[in-house]
């Protein structure tokens, strides 16, 4: 009796340490592009890498860079010695200088030891950022009698159409805008479509929500790009802070 409950004591602990997650699995990733071939973006999409993410960190290495065609044969792409857990796995296609231009990306993967996942994602263009940064034209500050701006108006247009990209429109809000802090001296607008010559407007607006200085510069998007933009900001004259 004391040997089959020693048995017992012992088999459960195995168990357990069974259940735990340990080694390593694969997964094969398959991806297409968004209504595109991967052929007919040779000038852009110059290769494609797989990551394993827990969050915002990486698992293990990025897998080496691979074809585009690579992701929709039979076979996919295998990524092998991937620690058994649960992860989210992004397949990032590389442009011309090797930054990120398209993502597709996979949440919750189960990986498990020994075994093999199959993971399916469709890869879309990235946009782009702009982290503006004003200065005024007479070296002195926000708050300065000289300029006398407590809040700063950022917009985004396309250069060609004149749409706003930034901030983006919302039906229950026209003409929504975002204020900053004149004395923050930066802002961040993300979202922009990539591939695009837009225009960055920034307005300096006093106490009373009045348009006293206006500054504006042109950028050529690149996706999955932060551009910098440094904008210098002039007093109001003619119609420009109409």
């Amino acid at each position: 009796m004391r040997n089959a409950l020693r048995f017992a004591i012992v088999a459960a602990a195995l168990a357990g340490a069974c259940g735990a997650p340990a080694g390593d699995g694969s997964i094969r990733v398959f991806w297409e592009v968004g209504g595109e071939r991967c052929e007919d973006l040779a000038d852009v999409l110059k290769q494609v890498r797989v990551r394993v993410l827990d969050g915002a960190e990486d698992v293990m290495d990025p897998s080496p860079p691979t074809g585009c065609m690579q992701g929709g044969a039979t076979r996919g792409f295998l990524v092998e010695d991937v620690p058994a857990g649960t992860w989210d796995v992004v397949v990032e296609g590389l442009g011309p200088t090797g930054v990120p231009w398209y993502e597709g990306r996979k949440e919750n993967v189960r990986v498990r030891s020994g075994g093999e996942t199959a993971v399916q994602t469709v890869l879309a263009m990235k946009p782009a950022s702009i982290h503006a940064t004003w200065y005024f034209q007479n070296g002195r500050g926000c708050a300065d009698p000289a300029n006398a701006v407590q809040s700063v108006d950022l917009a985004v247009y396309d250069v060609v159409t004149k749409a706003k990209l930034y901030p983006p429109d919302d039906p229950e809000d026209p003409g929504r805008k975002v204020l900053v802090d004149c004395k923050e001296v930066e802002a961040l607008a993300e979202g922009i479509d990539a591939n695009r010559d837009v225009r960055v407007n920034v307005f300096g607006l006093d106490a009373d929500g009045k348009r006293k200085v206006f500054g504006t510069i042109q950028v050529r998007t690149e996706p999955g790009t932060r551009h910098e933009a440094a904008v210098r900001l002039d007093p109001c004259a003619g119609t420009a802070c109409l």
